[in-house]
Formats: structure tokens, sequence, C-alpha cells
């Protein structure tokens, strides 16, 4: 019954959520402030011109590690709806990529914005949809 309910598994959900954030929001900060200084360390100067680039996929990956959460969580729940997001996100960046794709730069961003359509969408959809379920993703303690 707990398994079908979700009784206990929105505390779960709402830690692997924050961890995933906070875990992938470091590292893309770190990134962020201090890419020509990663890039050296581990690929040589010869790449610093790629700094900008990797500021921007840092970001966009730390939102998909944080989106994968809610992937997995829906999945365990044999809920496949968010597959159809993930879809039309993709098909989103490939479609902007295939108009727009004048520098890497350009592709970085379009990255980068696709991955935030996701995440919002991801976001809202699990809001609607566990809103009223039983065991649905209060916050609050039961």
């Amino acid at each position: 019954k707990a398994q079908y309910t979700g009784h206990g598994e929105k505390n779960i959900l709402w830690l692997s959520l924050g961890m995933t954030f906070i875990i992938g929001g470091s590292v893309a900060l770190v990134a962020f402030f201090w890419p020509q200084q990663i890039i050296t360390v581990l690929f040589d100067d010869q790449y610093v011109e790629a700094a900008p680039l990797l500021q921007i996929i840092s970001i966009a990956m730390g939102l998909l590690a944080t989106s994968n959460v809610i992937f997995s969580y829906s999945l365990a729940r044999s809920d496949f709806y968010y597959l159809r997001i993930l879809y039309l996100g993709i098909m989103l960046m490939l479609i902007m990529v295939y108009l727009f794709h004048d520098s890497p730069m350009i592709i970085a961003q379009i990255l980068l914005f696709s991955i935030a359509v996701i995440f919002i969408a991801t976001l809202i959809w699990l809001g609607i949809t566990y809103k009223n379920k039983p065991g649905s993703l209060s916050l609050k303690k039961t």
C-alpha cells in the first residue's frame, strides 16, 4: 500500500532534488566563475578560448541533472509523461540549432535555453500531476 500511495517517497524526492541541485549547482558555479583555471588544469592553455562555452554548458548540465532526478522518480512510479516534455525540449533544441548555428556560443545558449525549458516544464508538470494524488509531494509532514 505504501508503494502504491507514494507514502514516504516524497521526502526522498525532495532530498534527492535538493542534493542534486546543491552539488550540480556548486559544480556549475565553480565552472562559471573559474572556467579558465579549470580548462588550464584539465586540458592545458590550448583550449582556454572555450571558457565561455564551459560557463554556459555547465549551468545547462546542472539543470539537466536536477531534471533527471524527476525523470527517475517518474520512471519509478511508471509515469512516462515526462518523456513528452523531454521529447518536445529536444525537438525545440534541434530546430533552433538547425536555424541558428552561426557559432558554438549560440549553440551553447540554445542548449541552455532548451534545458531550462525542459526543467521548468518538468517542475510544473510534477506540481500539477502529484498535487492532489495520495502521497502528494507537499513538504508538510504526514
